[in-house]
């Protein structure tokens, strides 16, 4: 089935270099809770077909399957930060200052063992997810933001966007409030100290267009989660117009299971690509 082909020039199939790894493209696995670890919380060796897969095409960027490894969606880091669950009176509660103050101590400690350049954080500003909300976003986050630029460049920031709000997991909402909410003072202030990737129910199409308009000036990589995991060749997909997989969301998060995980087929069009190239390089 083929789907509408990104333009070549498009930002979305141009290059750009995160920490010391150098990307071909912008188009990224979005980190996703799929639940394919072991009784021990150990991740399944199946998982090595699934990343393999999708990395198919050289320069992904990969992100693994997400953690309690982020400060987004109203998980650990987060619910400090969401003066709607810390209601703490240390210095671990309180003001904007003190609410933000776990998630630099986990930055600093990461990046002090593995390097800036390797560390990332994910961010949702404007999710409901699990109640963890600020009663002032603006102020929270251009707080953390300046403050993120004030330390060693990061690999990356990642962000969510308001429609990527997992609360809405039916679909994009039209929700009047969420279509007026955006990122671009996050952007702003963030200015290129690092590429920042975008994740908020995207189709190739839309985040082709939005890369080479609204966020045009700058490093922007665009996340994709159901059609990727759906996908294993979705990058190449996208590239030579050829539509995405069926996601199977019953499927998603099936414990320590291969199936709705291993299950979804490289297209034809891609197997038949692969093995003219094979061939042409044993001519």
């Amino acid at each position: 089935m083929t789907a509408a082909k990104v333009p070549a020039d498009s930002k979305l199939l141009q290059p750009v270099k995160i920490g010391k790894a150098q990307l071909q493209h912008r188009i990224a696995l979005a980190p996703l809770t799929r639940y394919r670890n072991d009784e021990k919380h150990v991740v399944n060796s199946f998982a090595q077909r699934y990343y393999g897969e999708r990395a198919a095409t050289p320069g992904t960027l990969i992100i693994s399957e997400a953690t309690g490894i982020h400060g987004a969606h109203g998980y650990l880091i987060d619910q400090f930060i969401s003066d709607s669950v810390n209601k703490r009176t240390d210095k671990w509660g309180g003001s904007i200052e003190n609410r933000s103050r776990l998630l630099f101590e986990v930055v600093k400690a990461v990046s002090a063992a593995i390097g800036p350049e390797r560390t990332a954080l994910r961010l949702s500003p404007f999710a409901t997810f699990q109640g963890a909300v600020s009663s002032d976003i603006i102020a929270q986050y251009t707080y953390i933001v300046r403050e993120l630029k004030a330390l060693a460049p990061l690999a990356y920031l990642s962000l969510v966007e308001p429609r990527g709000d997992p609360g809405k997991l039916l679909g994009v909402s039209n929700d009047a409030e969420v279509a007026g909410q955006n990122l671009d003072f996050i952007l702003e202030i963030w200015n290129n100290h690092s590429p920042v990737v975008v994740a908020g129910a995207y189709t190739p199409t839309s985040a082709a267009s939005i890369l080479d308009s609204h966020y045009a000036k700058w490093d922007v990589i665009v996340a994709f989660g159901r059609a990727f995991l759906a996908t294993p060749d979705f990058v190449w997909r996208v590239k030579n117009g050829v539509a995405p997989n069926e996601y199977h969301r019953p499927s998603f998060y099936i414990p320590a299971s291969e199936v709705g995980y291993n299950d979804y087929p490289l297209s034809n069009e891609y197997i038949d690509a692969r093995r003219n190239q094979v061939l042409k390089s044993l001519a």
